[in-house]
């Protein structure tokens, strides 16, 4: 929705139009976008960014994500489950202190290549739910700090199809609305002080 939105900027050949609202903004890609192997902080610290809708960001060349959307703060929702992440190898702190980011849809991530995936969410204090599906595909534990300080969160839930065999240090610190977790029968090891914190749980 862009009432209230004047169109500021284009990057990208015109491909990429940024509209702004007071401190509002909102980045629209028209077309397709390839997106370049390394999309680490490609949109971190866009703090005023009240949207960035990615209908049409082809990911397949991607390989890391460190910081993608790290401090988007005016976010609420994000929808990126259009995203191909079959390549990718490092998500830590792709999502961390979007302070009002309350629901995001991963369905489609494949992490079976990924191998670091701390403090992705880490204070991300409005988050009530991750559309995931059976996004934890390898092997590979839960990072160090992934859920530290989501204080709205209060239900986690891996698919059926996750393969998850760990969950690491303090990955749920903090999350003092957590009532449940669901975890894999795949899991045989849980982190030190994994929900320290956890005082709902």
């Amino acid at each position: 929705n862009l009432d209230g939105f004047t169109l500021s900027a284009t990057i990208a050949d015109n491909k990429i139009q940024v509209y702004e609202r007071g401190n509002d903004v909102i980045f629209l890609y028209e077309g397709d976008i390839v997106a370049p192997a390394e999309c680490n902080d490609l949109f971190g610290s866009s703090e005023y960014a009240a949207e960035i809708i990615l209908e049409n960001f082809d990911t397949r060349n991607v390989t890391t994500m460190r910081n993608m959307f790290e401090g988007c703060s005016a976010l609420t929702t994000l929808d990126l489950s259009n995203f191909n992440t079959a390549n990718v190898t490092e998500m830590w702190h792709a999502f961390s202190n979007c302070d009002n980011l309350r629901t995001v849809n991963i369905s489609n991530f494949d992490t079976s290549n990924v191998t670091d995936m701390r403090n992705m969410f880490s204070y991300c204090y409005s988050l009530t739910t991750i559309y995931g599906g059976d996004w934890i595909k390898s092997n590979a534990l839960i990072s160090t700090d992934m859920f530290k300080n989501c204080t709205s969160l209060v239900e986690v839930t891996f698919g059926e199809g996750s393969v998850l065999q760990s969950i690491g240090f303090e990955t749920f610190r903090g999350c003092t609305s957590l009532l449940s977790v669901a975890f894999p029968d795949s899991i045989t090891s849980i982190g030190e002080s994994a929900f320290r914190n956890c005082t709902s749980f």
